[in-house]
């Protein structure tokens, strides 16, 4: 649970920031899926920014220690709906 409250709390964070803020950069699938992040020693929080070029829906996980098949991480999923209406869950 604490792994969750961590990442909603980065979400809220870095929903206001753009990629240039961050110090890493992870481009995937010929820059359709970038995923930005910066640790902040100061605070000891890690910061990152997922930005994504895709129709349907999209999903970011994390997990600490790494996650063992589908257990023992959080996940994020997102996306626009055909009405423009936005959506957001988490499990």
């Amino acid at each position: 649970m604490a792994v969750l409250q961590f990442f909603l709390l980065t979400l809220f964070v870095v929903s206001t920031r753009s990629s240039d803020m961050f110090s890493n950069m992870l481009t995937l699938d010929e820059g359709n899926y970038n995923v930005s992040w910066t640790f902040n020693a100061t605070s000891d929080t890690l910061e990152f920014l997922v930005q994504v070029r895709a129709v349907g829906w999209v999903g970011f996980g994390v997990a600490e220690p790494p996650a063992t098949g589908m257990e023992d991480y959080d996940v994020a999923i997102g996306g626009v709906m055909s009405n423009g209406t936005s959506y957001f869950g988490v499990s």
